[in-house]
């Protein structure tokens, strides 16, 4: 059987998503005539005419499954829904989405009146099983997928054991959550045929993640600099450093002399403008100082991490090959923003916002910044999620940072610059693939890909394997891996409260922010 989900229209929402899984899709016609039986599961991403529903109904009853949303799960199964503010995601006791992490939405949303599954901070379920004949379809909430085209930010805070919780402007809505919904219920539908889903894995050569650290370098001295860099080649690490280049006119050459580390550009001027114009010109003075010294970077991350539409163009019209902005996502898989009209030809990686200075101002010691990092890196590990960490020159705690690389070189963890995994992640976005399921194996047809591309494969929402994508996959030589439960994180109700110190953080971005 050919192992390719079909959808009946993929939006920007839906394109987004799928890439990121690596799933391979095609287009459904519901209103032709012709048998459906050969899909293994379809999204219903559009409105349907009478001849559509019929025909949808029709596969379900002989046994196919069904993705959609509830405004379309109106027509298709006459539910009753609501619309409700749902401020985060808490996933509790749940058989399909056990493994999902908790996040915020921050939205108003329309919800299936029966759902069962995935809890609201209301307590009220998000998501609807429906039974049609010996088909089954999950229904998520109206207005759920389209959230991660969402590109407004709110400071969060970020789990922690220590006094106060460090915090972040970010994107709103935490995107790595809706994907991962997407994901457990595709697996769930395909598990619900008795059939592997297959996609492709976001990292190279079977590894459950990669690490990079990322170094903004605005405002920091030559020798604040020269320490982190010796840190670096200390531990042997392949940093990506992100220059400001105003105030480093002077001395700038020291990064052309740098060894085994990437050079990207942070900014000339520590500011991100309303205008193309005002961020084209801020964009290029800073490369122009780059330039000078034959340093040509592939990578462009925003002063404060901040993102829009405007400086995004600016960012596409000098030819970067990625961007890194925490304020449009973060902790989540690369994509390529959507501007309006079209998606932009930057990718977008994603990078954890908390660095040893956020831990810093919010009262963290040596032993509890060890333990936050610990977190992550096992949770990150877990949930097949980069692990890209950040800091400044200027204010990184280097006890705290050594003990991280020698973390990171204890567990032998594949280190990548954003540019290798930027351009790695390109590549797997190209491939053009479909799986067959033929006598218990997997026969693969594909184009062109990485040697170094991995496939996963999964048999329900509680098991996987990873394994080097080829002509021919036996599934019983495969030792498949139980999936396990969320981590334990701080409670969301007391993670959404916003406290007098992220207010006293958000004063001091904003000035910051128009004075520099």
């Amino acid at each position: 059987m050919k192992l390719t989900l079909g959808i009946t229209s993929c939006t920007p929402e839906w394109q987004l998503l799928l890439s990121q899984i690596g799933v391979p899709s095609s287009t459904v016609d519901l209103s032709a005539a012709s048998d459906l039986s050969h899909l293994p599961s379809i999204i219903v991403s559009s409105k349907l005419t009478a001849s559509e529903k019929l025909n949808a109904l029709e596969y379900l009853s002989s046994g196919g499954t069904i993705l959609t949303e509830a405004d379309t799960a109106q027509i298709l199964f006459s539910i009753k829904t609501r619309f409700q503010h749902v401020r985060y995601i808490e996933p509790q006791f749940d058989d399909i989405f056990q493994t999902v992490r908790s996040g915020f939405f921050d939205g108003k949303l329309k919800l299936p009146k029966d759902a069962t599954h995935l809890m609201s901070d209301s307590g009220q379920s998000l998501i609807q099983t429906v039974r049609h004949g010996d088909g089954v379809a999950l229904i998520l909430p109206g207005g759920f997928i389209s959230g991660v085209l969402d590109s407004s930010v709110r400071r969060r805070s970020f789990s922690t054991a220590g006094p106060i919780f460090p915090s972040e402007r970010v994107s709103r809505r935490s995107k790595g959550v809706i994907r991962t919904v997407v994901e457990k219920s595709l697996q769930f539908l395909f598990g619900e045929r008795q059939l592997p889903l297959v996609t492709l894995s976001p990292f190279p050569d079977g590894a459950s993640t990669v690490f990079n650290f990322r170094i903004d370098t605005d405002f920091s001295s030559e020798d604040d600099v020269k320490r982190l860099y010796d840190l670096c080649r200390q531990h042997s690490i392949t940093a990506t450093w992100f220059v400001e280049t105003a105030s480093a006119a002077r001395w700038i050459k020291l990064y052309a002399q740098m060894e085994d580390q990437e050079m990207g550009l942070h900014c000339f001027k520590h500011r991100v403008f309303a205008s193309f114009s005002k961020n084209q010109k801020n964009v290029w003075r800073g490369l122009d100082l780059l330039t000078g010294e034959r340093i040509h970077p592939e990578g462009f991350a925003a002063p404060f991490g901040l993102w829009s539409q405007s400086l995004s163009k600016a960012v596409e019209h000098h030819g970067f090959t990625y961007s890194s902005e925490f304020a449009l996502d973060y902790d989540n898989l690369p994509f390529y923003p959507f501007l309006g009209e079209r998606f932009s030809t930057v990718l977008q990686v994603p990078v954890h916002p908390i660095s040893t200075s956020s831990l810093r101002n919010a009262h963290h010691s040596l032993e509890d910044i060890k333990a936050y990092f610990d977190f992550v890196i096992a949770a990150h590990t877990q949930y097949r999620l980069p692990l890209f960490f950040y800091d400044h020159p200027s204010n990184a705690n280097l006890d705290a940072l050594n003990w991280l690389f020698e973390r990171i070189g204890d567990r032998s963890i594949q280190q990548m610059t954003l540019a290798d995994y930027s351009r790695w992640w390109i590549e797997r976005s190209a491939t053009k693939w479909t799986p067959f399921l033929e006598d218990g194996k997997i026969r693969t047809e594909r184009s062109r890909h990485p040697a170094s591309l991995n496939v996963q494969i999964h048999r329900g929402v509680h098991e996987w394997a990873v394994t080097e994508m080829k002509d021919e996959i036996d599934l019983s030589d495969l030792s498949f891996r139980h999936e396990a439960a969320a981590a334990t994180e701080s409670p969301m109700s007391v993670r959404s409260a916003y406290t007098w110190k992220m207010m006293v953080n958000d004063m001091l971005h904003n000035y910051w922010k128009f004075r520099l």
